[in-house]
């Protein structure tokens, strides 16, 4: 497994972030014998790869952005992949509710040289518990993912 401490951050996004994958996605190396492959920055993007050398469960997540991305490929295929909130209407009503709030402040993140004060501001007010409420779907419809579709496993 690899070891790398992110608690220290001071960024609230991604300390949410790393609480989610804790409380949430431990199943995947307990009950199914995946392996942590990678956790860490690529760029502004944290990735969170879980492998068991055939699948690959990969978790992105940029600060003051959009939710994270939930996905699983082929291992070493990066062409072809299952998103999760596809199986999923809760996970696709918090991400249109998260969009049409937060489309304006990235506009006006835009036109104001990138000052993030209002994304933070809607961070800590909204977007935390989307997160939180995202994550935690995620997990669940991964697991159903797992056990029941298969064939969508298989046709990657």
């Amino acid at each position: 497994m690899i070891e790398r401490d992110f608690q220290e951050t001071e960024n609230t996004g991604l300390k949410t972030h790393l609480d989610c994958l804790h409380q949430y996605f431990n199943f995947l190396l307990t009950d199914y014998g995946f392996h942590l492959k990678s956790n860490g920055f690529h760029g502004r993007e944290f990735w969170t790869i879980y492998t068991n050398m055939i699948i690959d469960i990969k978790i992105m997540f940029e600060s003051s952005s959009e939710l994270p991305w939930v996905y699983i490929e082929q291992c070493n295929k990066q062409d072809n992949y299952l998103v999760i909130s596809a199986y999923s209407n809760i996970m696709k009503s918090i991400l249109q509710t998260q969009k049409d709030r937060i489309e304006p402040l990235l506009s006006k993140y835009l036109s104001n040289n990138y000052d993030s004060t209002e994304l933070e501001k809607d961070y800590i007010s909204f977007g935390q518990y989307e997160h939180r409420e995202y994550m935690k779907e995620a997990a669940i419809t991964l697991k159903d993912i797992l056990e029941n579709k298969s064939t969508a496993i298989k046709l990657l």
